[in-house]
């Protein structure tokens, strides 16, 4: 587990600071990295880390988020709460945009990972099982 000091120097960018409070998941955009998803309760920031601001506030989750990733493109972003899995847009055209939602069945939902190479396939993880979800 990392240690919410270590987390608050992660997101620090030069001489500013992206955000503050404590984050529970934090990915770099794959191919660009221009953005960073951080996730704290059930919002996830999208942050630009040349410009230090604060792009898109995704929000939709009801309970606390526990995982986010990065399809391999860098156009969809798949965040995991426990009773819920949304696919996020934030290539061309409607960012920001929740364009896919699991709701969960019994099963508590706890992480998540786009296949490297199909990457419309999303194995979420769960406390009983392992869920594979196809994305259009």
């Amino acid at each position: 587990m990392i240690s919410s000091a270590l987390v608050m120097e992660m997101v620090r960018y030069d001489t500013g600071v992206l955000t503050t409070g404590g984050m529970v998941q934090m990915r770099f955009q794959p191919r660009h990295g221009r953005y960073l998803a951080a996730a704290a309760e059930n919002v996830v920031s999208i942050l630009d880390v040349e410009t230090q601001a604060c792009r898109h506030s995704l929000q939709g989750h009801t309970k606390p988020i526990h995982s986010v990733c990065w399809d391999p493109s860098g156009e969809f972003l798949a965040s995991v709460s426990e009773d819920s899995v949304r696919v996020w847009t934030l290539g061309s055209g409607n960012e920001g945009e929740c364009v896919h939602e699991l709701s969960c069945n019994d099963n508590k939902f706890h992480s998540c990972v786009f296949h490297p190479t199909y990457s419309s396939l999303l194995v979420i993880g769960c406390y009983q099982a392992s869920h594979l979800s196809f994305i259009a």
